[in-house]
């Protein structure tokens, strides 16, 4: 069996993302359902020790589809994909300080 190779440690210092708009299409919504999502920045991602910090890119994904997420007007579509993706334990430690807001 091959050995994994070593990860490459890796931080973003600054990200800025404006106008960002995601097509979304599903078996609830056939027709794609443009989103409009809000300007988004980072500061201090990456993949390094887990001590380091910074946000982990993954976390910082996780936050991108919780935007997406609170920007669906239509309920069912927004309870559907809640569901498939689990969406609670999707966010983690993120999840409590954002419902707290």
């Amino acid at each position: 069996m091959a050995q994994k190779k070593k990860d490459t440690n890796f931080l973003i210092l600054d990200v800025k993302i404006n106008s960002l708009t995601a097509f979304l299409k599903t078996p609830l919504a056939p027709d794609s359902t443009k989103i409009n999502l809000s300007n988004i920045h980072y500061k201090r991602i990456g993949n390094g020790a887990k001590n380091g910090k910074y946000i982990h890119h993954k976390d910082a994904l996780k936050l991108i589809y919780y935007n997406l997420i609170s920007k669906i007007d239509d309920f069912n579509l927004r309870k559907f994909l809640k569901k498939i993706y689990n969406y609670k334990s999707l966010l983690g430690i993120y999840s409590e300080e954002i419902n707290r807001n």
